[in-house]
């Protein structure tokens, strides 16, 4: 069983002997994970020190009796965001809630995962230091297909591009079929001699199902 520390917010072990997978797996688990709180206002959790998201047990942190306002994934490496990144078993008796998700160093999406089915609540995303590409069982897709219909971001209200995401001109569009949003926003396009990081969608022949609310595209010179 895993329950908050009183004073530090962290996870604190009982009632189970640490040979235990479980127990080995949270153990892990804890070394990766810091809750801050800014201000008394937000309550913000940084997992960190991972190579994979198959590395992070979140039924660890079991969040029963506290919201956690913002999460950041700060991996070590350039990850594709799959599958195994299990967010909702933290959330199990409270996937009505909506969460804040900020990531980082994410190479691409792979195009047939449903991370935030579960959830009843849509949720926030941000990306940094990322690339907006579309992956299939680990291979970069190249064609804009039927089958690149991707449900990555299912039950997303905001997805924001930060401006230290790369783009390409060749992006599919299916990777936002779907979709009920009330904002997509890209930041950092720009095509200088400093700096060339254009934004462009392929043409496609297949119907494109998104609802959006704002969009917003902000273009730098610099």
């Amino acid at each position: 069983m895993i329950t908050w520390s009183k004073t530090y917010w962290f996870k604190t072990w009982i009632d189970e002997p640490l040979e235990t997978n479980n127990a080995k797996n949270c153990l892990e688990m804890m070394k990766k994970v810091e809750m801050k709180n800014n201000f008394g206002l937000i309550d913000t959790l940084e997992v960190r020190s991972f190579v994979s998201f198959a590395q992070l047990d979140f039924e660890c942190l079991e969040s029963e009796n506290h919201y956690i306002d913002e999460i950041y994934m700060l991996p070590d490496q350039l990850l594709i965001l799959n599958k195994s990144f299990r967010i909702s078993l933290m959330y199990k008796s409270k996937l009505n809630i909506s969460i804040y998700i900020r990531f980082m160093n994410i190479k691409g999406f792979d195009v047939q995962s449903t991370i935030f089915k579960d959830f009843l609540a849509k949720n926030n995303l941000k990306f940094y230091h990322s690339e907006l590409a579309s992956y299939q069982n680990g291979t970069k897709i190249t064609n804009c297909t039927a089958q690149t219909n991707s449900s990555i971001f299912l039950n997303s209200n905001f997805i924001i591009f930060s401006n230290t995401v790369k783009y390409n001109k060749d992006i599919c569009p299916l990777i936002f079929n779907h979709l009920d949003l009330k904002r997509l926003e890209f930041n950092g396009i720009t095509h200088t001699f400093y700096k060339n990081n254009q934004l462009g969608f392929v043409d496609h022949n297949i119907g494109l199902n998104l609802k959006l609310k704002k969009l917003s595209l902000i273009a730098w010179r610099y």
